[in-house]
């Protein structure tokens, strides 16, 4: 009896703190500008110092079983305005055991995903990696390595351009462990053009309140000047497009999401 009263108190303590809602997705898609946006909110409580925490994705924090949730929950403040904890980890999304992972961890987390043109999102994260010196290969090479390790069943962190743009997969994984109506799809185009309606559905979603003023359209982090990037040879960009179009299709269908600009329609 009283090991079973002990381990409640563990129980409640432990979901008191719990974070309740995760930025998923997409790399590249406008998860920065959105977390800082959020960060902004009293009532949303985001992670000290810190967007992307890794927890979820982090193979050695799970290989020994039940990973330390106090340690995660401690990343975030607790105080009387909090309504909600968020966090904004966008490879979530794409790592295999992390959907698992977080209906384990909390059953009802509510998840935003917030996509871009999946080739456009593709060129920006090479574009990223090859100015960092963690891509040495020009686009066409970095994508044939890629379906390389995609041929072995294998996922990469930073050799993921193509396959991260399969929204599709993603959000049938997704859907395995969470119903629709705990997820919100956004556009990064429409948190651009429709700013203060865009960050409107996010409070709601979250059920915080709409601050008077919302905050400014802005570009949050700068795009840094990058050493001359190699060019993308020509045909590329449509090539890819014919990829992603049976994707893009199921995303319609599962989403209502209208992606038929990025389908060339």
């Amino acid at each position: 009896m009283l090991r079973f009263y002990a381990a409640s108190l563990i129980l409640v303590r432990r979901r008191k703190g719990i974070v309740g809602a995760q930025i998923v997705g997409t790399q590249k898609g406008g998860t920065t500008a959105l977390f800082e946006f959020l960060s902004e909110h009293r009532q949303i409580s985001t992670p000290r110092a810190l967007k992307e925490v890794h927890f979820f994705d982090n193979e050695a924090a799970f290989a020994a079983g039940r990973p330390d949730y106090d340690a995660y929950e401690a990343l975030f403040r607790s105080d009387s305005y909090t309504i909600v904890k968020i966090e904004a980890t966008p490879v979530y999304m794409y790592w295999l055991p992390a959907a698992a992972r977080l209906a384990e961890y909390n059953p009802d987390t509510k998840l935003i995903l917030i996509l871009r043109d999946p080739v456009e999102r593709a060129v920006s994260q090479w574009e990223m990696e090859f100015s960092r010196g963690t891509e040495p290969e020009v686009f066409e090479i970095a994508m044939e390595r890629e379906r390389e390790y995609l041929s072995r069943g294998q996922q990469h962190r930073v050799r993921s351009y193509i396959d991260r743009g399969f929204y599709g997969v993603q959000i049938r994984r997704l859907l395995r462990y969470f119903p629709r109506e705990r997820m919100l799809l956004l556009k990064r185009d429409d948190l651009l053009t429709e700013h203060q309606k865009t960050l409107q559905r996010v409070y709601d979603f979250l059920g915080v309140e709409g601050p008077a003023c919302l905050p400014l359209q802005r570009i949050v982090h700068p795009t840094k000047k990058r050493a001359l990037l190699p060019g993308i040879q020509a045909g590329i960009r449509e090539e890819l497009r014919r990829l992603f179009v049976s994707d893009l299709e199921d995303v319609e269908r599962l989403t209502g999401l209208d992606v038929g600009d990025w389908m060339g329609r």
